[in-house]
């Protein structure tokens, strides 16, 4: 009956580290998919972006991590780059991705993050990424109205819309001025 125990719980720990190392190597595939990022290698980018993606799904369906806060950091993040590495990667496993789905899957994972991270350890870390992302996408918004680009335009404002509700904000800028360059449509 001892034996019977003891491997039980041996086989239950190794379920539950099994899927914590799942998500730490979504971790470093992401980590290794922004400095290909970074470097302009958008090739091996998306490669490291599939791996990630591989790791952060098979965590997410997982009962003992889909709930862990580091997991939907991560998850949040790797849905999140999706669509703009899809295009430029021409990664066909990436492409083959419901990319609205993945932004909108992305968010709802920052969202629950920010919500069992009772000790609030990633959420700095999401705010600094939809910082990041917000500014650009703000700032090219307003560059592309200026030019009269309004299609472009209407999506870098509604994605700076989006990336600043995880930081506690309603844009209304980027909403009222999105929705003007789809009036010139």
């Amino acid at each position: 009956m001892k034996r019977l125990l003891l491997f039980v719980s041996i086989c239950a720990s190794t379920m539950i580290m099994a899927q914590k190392s799942n998500v730490s190597s979504a971790g470093i595939a992401f980590n290794n998919y922004m400095k290909a990022k970074m470097g302009g290698d958008m090739e091996e980018a998306g490669k490291e972006l599939a791996d990630a993606k591989q790791f952060i799904d098979k965590a997410y369906v997982n009962e003992e991590t889909k709930d862990d806060p580091k997991m939907l950091m991560y998850y949040g993040k790797i849905y999140i780059e999706l669509p703009g590495v899809a295009m430029a990667s021409g990664n066909t496993e990436l492409a083959s991705v419901d990319m609205a789905k993945a932004m909108e899957d992305g968010f709802a994972a920052f969202a629950k993050c920010k919500e069992v991270d009772t000790k609030e350890r990633y959420t700095g870390d999401i705010e600094d990424y939809c910082r990041m992302y917000y500014g650009t996408y703000f700032d090219m918004g307003t560059k592309m109205y200026g030019e009269q680009k309004y299609l472009a335009a209407m999506g870098y404002l509604f994605a700076a819309a989006q990336f600043a509700e995880p930081l506690g904000h309603t844009d209304s800028v980027s909403w009222f001025y999105g929705a003007m360059a789809a009036t010139f449509l």
